[in-house]
């Protein structure tokens, strides 16, 4: 698939990463004029392909991803499998046609590990639900409660449920919460959604493989980045209802190369140190950019004086 490649999305690509191409090819992220976004900078993509891609063919994987279970609390023990934007071929959670994608899954003989990627993107994704559909209609008033959804006239606490999507089915084992009682409003119409649909995918991805589920939230930690408040405002908050049956983590994505690069064996120490390099080049061009995208938009305060007079 590399030679499918234009220059400028090859060389947006760690070195290390580009034999995974050829998994994620299929699933590219499209900008809003039908072209992929791999050579975008500050395509979350690319970035889980830098960092995940060189882990799927080291040689140090098994070392790492014990590693990293650790890390998670869950129990190590390879062989490891490296999996990039995972969807469950048994469809276990009943999915119609938007079906959970897992940016990474880590399986190991005792443990699967889902890790959710995150870069430069300026929102959390809500539930789809309580939005309007083509053709005006709102399908959740945006509480999890009885209601009649108007676009199939099916009656269920949740919308999705009654599409026999099974996300609450799994809900009360990852959350302390209950699925027959009323939840005003429902704690995943907003800015948990995706983060519920990763956790339950993951146990139920785990339960039925025997194994021990963990998640990961890869973000780059710092301040200036969009979503950066959120996440560190909201993950906290959603931690509080977890039960323990699935462990829940914020990784440090521009710290990932350097744990890499402890637990790898001497001869590919060398790698991770690039790939550190690598991801904090891009995350500093692209830091860079957004400050001076926001010092654009920002008014001059000659202007605003001008405004006020």
């Amino acid at each position: 698939m590399l030679t499918l490649l234009s220059n400028d999305e090859l060389s947006n690509i760690f070195y290390g990463a580009r034999p995974a191409m050829d998994e994620v090819f299929g699933f590219l992220h499209m900008s809003r004029t039908g072209q992929p976004d791999t050579a975008v900078p500050q395509s979350s993509q690319t970035l889980a392909l830098d960092v995940f891609g060189t882990l799927k063919f080291a040689r140090s994987r098994d070392r790492i991803c014990d590693h990293l279970a650790i890390l998670l609390e869950t129990p190590d023990g390879g062989p490891w499998e490296v999996h990039l934007e995972y969807v469950d071929p048994d469809n276990t959670l009943n999915e119609a046609a938007h079906k959970s994608q897992l940016d990474v899954l880590l399986q190991g003989a005792r443990s699967l590990i889902a890790i959710e990627c995150k870069f430069a993107e300026t929102r959390l994704e809500p539930c789809g639900q309580t939005g309007k559909t083509g053709k005006g209609l709102v399908q959740c008033t945006g509480n999890y409660d009885t209601q009649v959804n108007p676009s199939n006239g099916r009656t269920a606490l949740c919308a999705l449920t009654g599409k026999r999507i099974r996300y609450w089915d799994y809900v009360p084992h990852v959350f302390r919460l209950s699925a027959d009682e009323p939840h005003r409003p429902c704690p995943f119409a907003g800015p948990w959604y995706q983060w519920m649909r990763t956790l339950v995918m993951a146990y139920a991805l785990a339960e039925k493989r025997g194994l021990k589920p963990a998640v990961g939230l890869a973000h780059i930690d710092r301040p200036t980045m969009p979503l950066h408040a959120r996440i560190q405002n909201e993950a906290p908050k959603m931690k509080r209802l977890l039960t323990d049956a699935v462990k829940f983590e914020l990784l440090r994505y521009e710290k990932l190369p350097g744990v890499f690069e402890v637990a790898a064996e001497p001869g590919e120490r060398g790698l991770f140190q690039d790939l550190q390099g690598w991801v904090n080049a891009k995350v500093n061009w692209v830091e860079a950019r957004l400050m001076n995208d926001r010092a654009a938009r920002r008014p001059r305060s000659s202007d605003a004086r001008r405004r006020k007079s």
